[in-house]
């Protein structure tokens, strides 16, 4: 640095004059670069990206290309806690927690026995608003995506934020920055009664995360309260259509993307925490509606596969709750290591509530019969992802007439890549069906 304005002097009298001069002069030609058209790819170095005050309420990245972040446990709970404690509508709930703690708290004194456990503030705070209307502050509160985009260069309220991997290899560091955040204190260790209060950090920015609220994007830097001005509204494009065949099947090209959106919807309005599919209309009248209209805003389908399209969602919601109890929950033998042991993509408080319903005497039973019911299926299709539907128009595509009679998407569905069938028994009934084929048409 003191090599560079040790360049700046010109004339030894006045020292400080010339380094003023200088520097000013650079700054303005790096200003004025910003406006000139294609300055990028001219021989001369770009200068910093400039904030003018009419974007001081804007928050958009500086760098056009960010990666995605997914959020461990941790981080999430953080951004949750982070986000919650400084909208405008938190101060009023706070007030009504402390008097939740209170009236638990003299109630565990004057009665005996056993009482629920004091619940934390978030998850109390998501169970008071779960009858409320759809509002940003119950979206915050229900938790941002746990894909984020994680960005070197972010402009929030008038100022950019550098990352310390774009700043790597620089002589300037401009990455390091000071931020309130609040903590937990608590006397010596074996005081349990915790109190929050603000703290001052000093560190280094190492990721600038935009969150996904689905409706709205949040970015929060050095301690800013989320609110209006903050928040940036996701532009959506024109809606995709769907092709479907006779049976109500989803094909073409754009069905993956139709049934990959119908697994993010389930898995980001349907809780794990219900019990079944019926559950749903005594908890939240409006919720299928809510996730039909969620589906329209990517897809342009008429009215008439909206059951179908719910029958998805359905398959979806009980699809994940299957692999959370295959990988996670058969994983441990006791509730408590279970509970402990929270599966990436869940949120504490409802896998702590999806232990608890899964050790049930009733969901025990179901799983039991489920497994028995699975048992006897023998004939199992090949197709993967793909689908059945998928294949059979391939076969269709693939036929001189553009039919495919049953028998030819039975073998089309059931075959492996090197023609074999599994079963080892399903050779057996193809066999059988050949033969009467042949009696039947020859």
């Amino acid at each position: 640095m003191m090599r560079t304005y040790k360049g700046y002097v010109r004339n030894q009298t006045f020292v400080e004059r010339c380094i003023q001069e200088q520097y000013l002069v650079g700054e303005a030609m790096m200003y004025c670069m910003e406006y000139i058209r294609g300055c990028d790819k001219c021989n001369h170095k770009k200068g910093r990206k400039v904030i003018m005050d009419d974007d001081i309420e804007n928050a958009y990245p500086l760098d056009k290309k960010g990666k995605e972040h997914i959020l461990s446990n941790v981080e999430y709970q953080q951004v949750r806690k982070w986000v919650s404690k400084y909208s405008p509508e938190n101060v009023d709930w706070e007030e009504k927690y402390q008097k939740y703690v209170q009236d638990h708290k003299s109630t565990g004194r004057s009665c005996k026995g056993s009482q629920p456990k004091e619940l934390d503030y978030i998850p109390w705070l998501r169970l008071q608003l779960q009858n409320e209307k759809e509002s940003a502050f119950k979206r915050i509160v229900d938790g941002p995506s746990f894909k984020a985009m994680s960005y070197n260069i972010y402009a929030v309220n008038g100022y950019a934020f550098y990352t310390a991997d774009s700043k790597k290899g620089t002589t300037t560091q401009n990455s390091r920055v000071s931020m309130k955040a609040v903590t937990s204190y608590r006397a010596s260790a074996k005081d349990r009664n915790l109190v929050d209060d603000e703290a001052t950090y000093y560190g280094v920015v190492q990721k600038n995360l935009e969150l996904d609220y689905e409706d709205f994007k949040q970015t929060l830097e050095q301690g800013e309260s989320p609110d209006e001005e903050g928040s940036v509204t996701q532009e959506r494009g024109p809606r995709k259509l769907v092709e479907f065949n006779n049976d109500g099947q989803p094909i073409g090209e754009n069905k993956v993307k139709y049934v990959t959106t119908i697994g993010k919807v389930a898995g980001m309005h349907i809780p794990i925490t219900y019990c079944d599919w019926p559950t749903l209309d005594t908890i939240d009248k409006n919720l299928k509606d809510k996730l039909w209209d969620c589906i329209l805003e990517e897809f342009d389908l008429p009215p008439c596969r909206k059951g179908t399209t719910l029958y998805k969602i359905n398959r979806a919601w009980k699809q994940r709750k299957s692999g959370l109890r295959c990988k996670w929950y058969d994983k441990f033998p006791t509730d408590v290591e279970r509970k402990i042991n929270v599966p990436p993509l869940v949120k504490k408080e409802d896998w702590e509530q999806f232990v608890d319903l899964c050790s049930t005497e009733v969901e025990q039973s179901k799983r039991e019969n489920g497994k028995f019911s699975r048992m006897k299926m023998k004939n199992k299709h090949t197709t993967g992802r793909k689908g059945s539907a998928c294949v059979i128009e391939e076969l269709k595509k693939n036929s001189p007439t553009g039919t495919v009679t049953q028998t030819e998407g039975f073998l089309g569905t059931h075959r492996t890549k090197d023609g074999s069938f599994l079963p080892d028994s399903l050779e057996t009934m193809v066999r059988t069906i050949f033969l009467v084929i042949c009696l039947v048409y020859c």
